[in-house]
């Protein structure tokens, strides 16, 4: 019996022995070890080394932190003595990594309800599969969306560049393009790829004109026209409170007609009776409108 005994060492870890299936006696161990012996610490409880038990100290093994994401964890020595905890987590669940299960895997996210999400950034067009902390990816030149999924306004036709620029005419267009050809966007009476000239019909591409260009006007022997050596626009204003400022009207074999004011609507107008066009005569400088 005394033999027995002496081969029974727990290492301070049980203060019994029993006898195992084998008929062998083994420690019946606390302190969280285990092994015949108690050599060892159990699985999950490797937070620090396995000591022997003293009579000042138990010495007793700790379990791992794994924030309830794994049940598995080794002990890590290296990062025993960077922390004063070694419990290395294993296999952590619902995409989390670190020896903590402590923060997101990579190319994740935590959410405000603490979950991790998948960044889901555009392979093509951001600049890394990893997001920042809101879930929004990097995005390449020219490229925009949570997830760098589309070409910003004014850029088209994704690559792994990013967006190329659209080449738009800012006088034509609306300086935007089709996301998927670059196709430019014109103004009512411009035409072209880019926006850059006028419609049959119409001249003077105007960057100041919301339509683009003006209706040419040849009495109908034309619809082909441009604009005419020192041609410009220019804007006459007068506010006729007190009478029509010496604007006068004129038919176009150069006769007069009378210019009607109105005191109550603070304007001046022409009435064409056989529907031939007339034309307003500013004072001192002669701007041709037609009616």
């Amino acid at each position: 019996t005394c033999s027995r005994v002496l081969r029974c060492k727990c290492n301070g870890h049980a203060s019994e022995c029993v006898k195992n299936s084998g008929g062998q006696l083994v420690c019946r161990c606390k302190h969280n070890t285990e092994g015949a012996d108690c050599q060892v610490c159990k699985p999950f409880y490797n937070d620090r080394p396995w000591r022997r038990a003293t009579a000042d100290n138990a010495n007793e093994c700790l379990p791992c932190d794994c924030n309830g994401k794994s049940s598995e964890c080794f002990f890590d020595a290296e990062l025993y003595r960077a922390t004063g905890h070694g419990g290395h987590c294993r296999n952590c669940a619902d995409n989390t990594d670190g020896p903590n299960c402590e923060r997101c895997l990579d190319y994740f996210y935590r959410e405000q309800s603490g979950r991790c999400l998948a960044c889901s950034c555009n392979s093509i067009g951001s600049e890394s599969p990893q997001c920042d902390s809101r879930g929004v990816c990097a995005c390449k030149p020219g490229v925009t969306g949570e997830k760098c999924d589309r070409c910003q306004p004014g850029y088209h036709s994704l690559t792994e560049a990013g967006c190329r620029p659209c080449s738009c005419s800012p006088s034509g267009s609306t300086q935007e393009c089709d996301v998927s050809t670059g196709q430019c966007r014109c103004k009512d009476n411009v035409e072209g790829f880019s926006c850059d000239r006028c419609k049959l019909g119409f001249f003077n591409l105007d960057p100041n004109n919301p339509q683009g260009c003006l209706p040419c006007f040849c009495f109908q022997h034309s619809s082909v026209c441009d604009s005419a050596d020192g041609y410009s626009v220019h804007a006459v204003s007068s506010s006729f409170l007190r009478d029509d400022e010496q604007w006068s009207g004129q038919r176009r074999d150069g006769s007069s007609v009378p210019v009607q004011w109105s005191p109550s609507g603070q304007e001046v107008s022409l009435v064409s009776d056989d529907y031939f066009p007339i034309y307003f005569i500013a004072p001192g400088t002669h701007t041709h409108t037609h009616l």
